[in-house]
């Protein structure tokens, strides 16, 4: 059960967009394109970011329009680096927005490998008090810094 929560632990991420919007004196519908780079063939996990996207383009009034793409197929390649490749596209800018596991993230956070250890955890509630208090801020920030201001945790 462990180790299960431990592979499971994911790290959402977008590129920081926030200068592009608050300069801009008219709002244009912002599209951002959110790589399913985790589970793309799973429908549940479609549908989860789908209604992710269904609730930013509510709560923003239509400002800001989420896609969800297959990474796989966007930015697969013949080596099978397809969390890696989605990575990079998150530093680049092509992709806004994934949901990639922790250890993608070891090259611009070196601690954040921490979290995949084996018997890190006791339980669910202990992994939620660490990665949604103080430690879990402290990767983020890590990750941040790290990527030069181009990757953001967003939530694990």
């Amino acid at each position: 059960m462990i180790n299960k929560m431990l592979t499971g632990l994911l790290l959402t991420a977008f590129v920081v967009f926030a200068p592009q919007i608050a300069f801009a004196d008219k709002k244009p519908a912002l599209e951002l394109d959110f790589a399913m780079a985790h589970k793309p063939d799973n429908e549940e996990n479609v549908a989860l970011i789908q209604k992710f996207a269904d609730k930013v383009f509510e709560r923003t009034n239509g400002e800001i329009k989420i896609t969800p793409i297959d990474a796989y197929k966007e930015y697969g390649d013949e080596h099978g680096n397809i969390l890696s490749n989605t990575v990079l596209k998150l530093y680049t800018g092509e992709a806004a927005l994934s949901q990639v596991s922790v250890k993608k993230f070891v090259n611009y956070s070196p601690t954040i490998d921490a979290l995949d250890m084996p018997m890190v955890f006791r339980d669910h509630d202990h992994v939620k008090a660490v990665v949604d208090g103080p430690i879990g801020n402290e990767l983020r920030e890590e990750l941040l810094e790290n990527s030069d201001g181009q990757i953001r945790g967003l939530a694990f």
